[in-house]
């Protein structure tokens, strides 16, 4: 399960607004068009976080590289990596229509994912670096 408290927290720092719906629904808004919500379940295997699209990961995160590196970062630290502007967000279009949104790592990113993309696939990265609050 997800600490709400220890999330909203965290981006109180930052010019984040952050959408609650009690201990089951978290959501961060990190760009206007970027929305990174958290779910808690009754069974906390079922608990998960997304940008709203098919991608969704059940607790910590890893990312690998195209030579079997890794590093495995928990939500905090995933966020301390999107503030510092290490973590790109990928959207994936099909045919001109958003089909998902997944984070990939500057350190920990595998190229030969690119050749496993469809003839009508588009890639946009974005780097997305949190403001401080003034």
């Amino acid at each position: 399960m997800f600490d709400f408290n220890l999330i909203q927290a965290f981006f109180e720092d930052f010019d984040v607004r952050i959408e609650r719906n009690g201990d089951t629904e978290l959501t961060a808004v990190i760009a206007d068009d970027i929305r990174l919500s958290f779910f808690n379940a009754e069974n906390e295997r079922d608990s998960l976080w997304t940008f709203g699209t098919g991608w969704h990961c059940h607790g910590d995160i890893t990312f690998f590289d195209e030579n079997g590196y890794y590093e495995n970062f928990s939500c905090l630290d995933f966020f301390e990596e999107l503030a510092k502007g290490k973590v790109l967000l990928c959207s994936d279009y099909i045919n001109g229509t958003l089909y998902d949104m997944y984070p990939a790592h500057t350190d920990y990113f595998d190229k030969n994912d690119f050749s496993r993309m469809l003839p009508n696939e588009e890639l946009r990265l974005r780097r997305i670096i949190l403001k401080e609050k003034e």
